[in-house]
């Protein structure tokens, strides 16, 4: 039925040639427009899978080969294996892409971005290599910015000549596996390519066995996080054992139990538990109330970054955001900022440091953290210092610091501090300029970082003497409740005579009388038991 009477109420050639494939179960082939089984990116054309080193014909860029796999082949047969067409060694393109060893996949260099399957994909060609790049980073810094040179290695290139087409989502077909010419060909190339599957499969192998090899060699060595941890968190956590549990109620206030009592009364499965202990407090729980703690002191850290340009000081908002600023006072106590630089520089717009010099990049805690949003704290003044992160919640060690205002951050990146000293010096820093990947032109380091002020120390010593006196107000109500009044006994009392009892009562008494104790009072007669009596028969009248 018409919702509308604007809608129309019969198909359009194009949807009845899309139903119609449908309908026949995709049978109308490459002319119905239907996306079919693509060759993922990342995956070889020749061995359908993940390649290492990847190459491609600049007359069929979206296709991606394995260059250890399609070498042999090409020297061998002289021509394409997906295209059919002549094709020799000189003729491939070696691609340049950048690896996301966290995530196990390949990235653009100028983004940061994962490429996906739905991605549209460019390389820049400079004569036998292609750097790879998003064509979202391409559009934005090369055609709408008029500078068509190459954004890693600055050399110029034609946009018409020079661009391949890597991905493109809105032409799904031209990576169909079923087109590919060794596949609707099979009878020309016995069994030449499951040898070609053989040494990618070796080439992935290898390269999974590196990982693991350097996984385990971190893991016996020592992990970086835990090398990167302050020498107060390592001390504090080698002498938990010593130090009494706490619990959620001590710092959530609710009386959470571990729930043993109602899990065996509920389940004939577990076993019989008829206590129901309190449950120990979590680290986000025990994390979450020295933050209220903190804020509660309504105190500003102050952090003196000494650079190789010079000194700044910045107030960190420890009352307004205490889970970030613990987060940054405390990677400045573990000195953690020492000896990294600035990477990123947008004049006008901010600069970003705190990076990782080797090793994996983490909070405080070892995991990234949630964000703090107040209103109070803006991006609405020169000299704001705020989180740098990679979406919603994954807040680690990086910040920027604004060279102006920056409304559109608002909400998305937690603010917690402000630059009160040296706005001189991040005038220097903002002249020194960057390059097209937004590298500034000359080193600029954070030698090392000085706090002046720190009330996270004074919220943590406040927390565990609070917690504390809990504990020890519990411990003494528990030992109250163990004791058993018993009525106080005495040798004297067990010895005394029967003189001494009612001696008073006694003198009251006149003499020659006896006292009423002595007196015994007969029992009262029993009364005789009543007969029964019958009715009799009537014989005796």
């Amino acid at each position: 039925m018409v919702k509308r009477q604007k809608e129309k109420q019969y198909q359009s050639a194009s949807e009845h040639r899309a139903n119609a494939a449908i309908r026949s179960g995709g049978g109308g082939g490459s002319s119905s427009g239907m996306p079919r089984r693509s060759l993922p990116f990342g995956h070889c054309g020749l061995t359908l899978q993940p390649f290492e080193t990847a190459v491609c014909h600049p007359d069929n860029p979206s296709i991606l080969y394995e260059s250890s796999a399609i070498l042999p082949f090409v020297l061998k047969w002289k021509r394409d294996p997906c295209t059919g067409k002549p094709c020799t060694s000189a003729d491939l393109v070696t691609l340049v892409l950048e690896r996301n060893e966290e995530e196990d996949c390949w990235q653009c260099p100028i983004l940061s971005k994962a490429f996906k399957d739905h991605s549209k994909i460019i390389a820049i060609r400079q004569g036998q290599i292609a750097h790879v790049y998003s064509y979202q980073a391409y559009k934005t810094l090369n055609v709408q910015a008029k500078n068509y040179t190459d954004l890693q290695t600055g050399e110029p290139f034609d946009p018409a000549k020079d661009v391949l087409v890597l991905r493109d989502p809105e032409h799904p077909n031209v990576t169909a596996i079923e087109d590919f010419y060794y596949i609707q060909h099979a009878e020309e190339f016995p069994d030449d390519t499951k040898s070609q599957a053989d040494i990618a499969h070796s080439a992935t192998a290898t390269r999974i066995l590196a990982r693991l090899e350097k996984q385990k060699s971190s893991s016996t060595t020592g992990s970086p996080t835990a090398k990167k941890r302050p020498a107060a968190e390592i001390k504090s956590s080698s002498s938990s054992k010593d130090e009494p549990i706490i619990l959620a109620q001590d710092v959530t206030g609710v009386a959470h139990t571990i729930s043993a009592g109602a899990a065996s009364f509920t389940s004939t499965g577990m076993t019989l538990n008829t206590s129901n202990a309190l449950r120990p407090a979590t680290a986000q729980e025990i994390l979450d109330s020295q933050c209220r703690m903190l804020a509660s002191l309504k105190q500003k850290g102050y952090v003196r970054l000494i650079t190789n340009v010079g000194n700044m000081v910045v107030e960190v908002h420890a009352d307004i955001v205490p889970r970030t600023a613990t987060n940054f006072l405390g990677l400045c106590a573990a000195k953690r900022y020492d000896g990294t630089k600035f990477h990123r520089l947008i004049p006008g717009f901010m600069i970003q440091g705190g990076k990782s010099t080797g090793g994996e990049e983490t909070s405080l805690w070892g995991e990234p953290f949630r964000d703090e949003f107040n209103n109070r704290l803006k991006h609405d003044a020169r000299g704001v210092v705020a989180m740098a992160n990679a979406g919603p919640d994954t807040n680690k060690q990086q910040f920027y610091i604004c060279f102006g205002k920056c409304p559109h951050l608002d909400r998305k990146h937690s603010v917690f501090g402000q630059v009160v000293r040296g706005l001189d010096i991040l005038d220097q820093m903002e002249h020194v300029g960057s390059d097209i990947a937004d590298k500034p032109n000359t080193r600029l380091i954070i030698e090392r970082t000085e706090i002046i002020a720190n009330p996270v120390e004074t919220a943590q010593v406040k927390e565990k003497a609070r917690i504390a006196k809990l504990q020890q107000k519990r411990q003494k109500s528990k030992k109250n409740d163990n004791s058993v009044k018993k009525p106080k006994t005495s040798d004297t009392t067990a010895a005394a005579t029967d003189s001494a009892i009612g001696k008073y009562l006694q003198n009251r008494l006149a003499p020659g009388k006896t006292s009423e104790s002595s007196i015994l009072t007969p029992p009262p007669p029993k009364s005789a038991p009543k007969k029964k009596s019958t009715f009799g028969n009537f014989s005796g009248w």
